[in-house]
């Protein structure tokens, strides 16, 4: 699985997004944060229960970031839960259509309330 992980890293890559990545602000955190209340859109934050790198606490402290946030706890998922066991995510988010100039980005979907 890692090394398919791996070989799939240049075809998911998302240009635009690592270009800004270590743009100026970007590991301010009063910009970090303001930044994530202002974000809109629905998140969804993915943890895998046994994550040595990333526990579940730390995602959770991150949904409270976001105005529209959910966490899902994968239980016995490590770092990569998506792939390790992808069915417990399936229909839990959206694809939305890739751009010319990078991949798809996933979105929790919209409630039919909203």
């Amino acid at each position: 699985m890692a090394r398919a992980h791996h070989a799939a890293e240049d075809e998911q890559r998302n240009s635009g997004a690592a270009a800004v990545f270590g743009a100026e602000g970007a590991y301010d955190p009063g910009v970090t944060r303001t930044a994530a209340a202002r974000f809109a859109a629905p998140v969804l934050l993915l943890a895998g229960e046994v994550d040595p790198g990333a526990p579940p606490r730390a995602p959770a402290e991150f949904t409270g970031l976001f105005p529209h946030a959910e966490l899902v706890v994968q239980p016995g998922a490590g770092h990569v839960p998506w792939l390790e066991e992808p069915r417990p995510v399936r229909g839990r988010h959206r694809v939305v259509p890739r751009l010319r100039q990078g991949p798809a980005v996933s979105r929790p979907p919209r409630s039919a309330a909203a």
